[in-house]
């Protein structure tokens, strides 16, 4: 179903086309322009990316650690900036990085963010465990054009996190 301007609706099929920078719609026809909204049929062009794969955790409700075993592997750093590089010559302006937590590997986290950093007409999303962010990791994802954070915070009861498997200092939560 797609908005044709003015609140009206017409059923339709549309596929996501690639104009300039942005993604389009275009109808099974062929023709370009199918209106998303009043504002404009054109989106700016977000990508997703991994760093590495894996998470060190072991949470009752999260399939990572059966599907890696506990183990993280992560790309060469520069293959993953020339990955990064490539979607930027094609138009990204946004990328979300689905690494499972972006900061269990100091190392890896920090030679990341000094290559993102070297990395001009970017902005990322990125995970991050919350008991193990410290003041300086937010100077380095702000450095590395980190602006969106995500977090899981599951809950705040701490029987229910022991029951999850999930070791999270409240305190720092709460601050």
């Amino acid at each position: 179903r797609v908005l044709a301007g003015h609140g009206a609706q017409r059923e339709e099929t549309v596929l996501p086309v690639r104009v300039g920078g942005h993604i389009g719609l275009r109808d099974r026809g062929g023709q370009h322009g199918a209106e998303v909204s009043d504002a404009g049929d054109v989106l700016p062009l977000d990508a997703n990316v991994m760093y590495g794969r894996g998470c060190i955790f072991s949470c009752s409700f999260c399939a990572s650690p059966v599907m890696w075993q506990r183990r993280v592997r992560y790309k060469p750093v520069d293959v993953f900036a020339k990955e990064i590089r490539h979607l930027l010559k094609r138009g990204a302006r946004h990328i979300t990085i689905w690494d499972d937590i972006i900061n269990q590997s100091r190392p890896h986290f920090e030679q990341l963010c000094r290559h993102l950093e070297s990395i001009d007409g970017l902005h990322y999303t990125a995970m991050v465990r919350m008991n193990m962010v410290t003041d300086r990791d937010l100077d380095l994802m702000q450095k590395a054009h980190i602006k969106f954070v995500d977090f899981g915070l599951e809950t705040l009861d701490p029987i229910v996190l022991r029951n999850m498997n999930k070791p999270q200092n409240l305190d720092v939560v709460r601050d």
